[in-house]
């Protein structure tokens, strides 16, 4: 049953509470005259509090049965909340070192250019030492690719064994 079938249910249950008689409607001392109907009436009033009684006790069971339906849906909804937390900072570190990345290249980028620019500018003299920067920012390209590479198979690798520890 769901929750709001749980609700409804106990809504049926509440109707069907009989008056309640309180013991002291009942005389002390009643006289013998009157004790047959006393009796039947006592005895009615016995059968509805047990009745009552039973009834309260579904109410309570259901009542149970609701709070275990609300603390499991909030068990998962804490659940959602932290995968969510954690997803959003696996993002944030991502995004962070997409970014370093991308700031590496762009830096390369502007080396390689300005190198380029200074060997088309400058005499032919200088062109070993231009070719030799061309070489070493070749290199730390490559580098830094083989980083990043390596840094994204960490992270799988980090993100297999917390999924695995979970």
């Amino acid at each position: 049953m769901t929750a709001d079938q749980l609700a409804l249910h106990a809504d049926d249950v509440n109707g069907l509470l009989p008056p309640f008689q309180s013991a002291k409607d009942f005389p002390i001392a009643p006289k013998s005259d009157k004790l047959p109907s006393l009796y039947q009436a006592c005895r009615q009033a016995l059968i509805d509090a047990n009745f009552a009684r039973s009834l309260l006790k579904q109410r309570m069971s259901k009542k149970k049965d609701v709070i275990g339906i609300i603390r499991s849906e909030i068990e998962k909804l804490e659940q959602d909340l932290a995968l969510e937390a954690n997803t959003r900072l696996r993002l944030h570190a991502m995004n962070e070192q997409l970014l370093g990345a991308l700031q590496e290249m762009e830096r390369m980028a502007e080396d390689v250019s300005t190198t380029i620019t200074e060997a088309h500018g400058g005499r032919r003299t200088g062109l070993k030492s231009l070719v030799d920067r061309l070489k070493a920012l070749m290199r730390n390209w490559r580098l830094l690719k083989q980083k990043q590479r390596a840094s994204i198979v960490k992270d799988a690798l980090d993100r297999h064994d917390d999924d695995t520890r979970s």
